[in-house]
């Protein structure tokens, strides 16, 4: 079965807490979505994990990973 994936990404933990009524709409449209923080933090986040279908990736390393996905058309189909 394939899942329709999606991506947000924020510089911050706070300036995607901020934006969580954004995540919840967009977390709406797949079947997972993925918020991908630039900063170092914790994944497991719980005011952004309880939007429910989200998977919270943080740091360099991450945010090179899903932006090269992205580039490559990772996110335009489902998978």
């Amino acid at each position: 079965m394939f899942k329709r994936y999606g991506l947000v990404s924020y510089e911050t933990f706070q300036a995607a807490r901020a934006d969580i009524a954004t995540l919840q709409a967009k977390a709406r449209e797949v079947d997972q979505l993925n918020i991908v923080i630039h900063a170092e933090g914790n994944m497991d986040d719980a005011e952004l994990n309880a939007i429910g279908n989200v998977k919270v990736f943080a740091g360099n390393a991450w945010t090179i990973i899903h932006e090269r996905r992205n580039q490559e058309g990772w996110y335009d189909e489902p998978r």
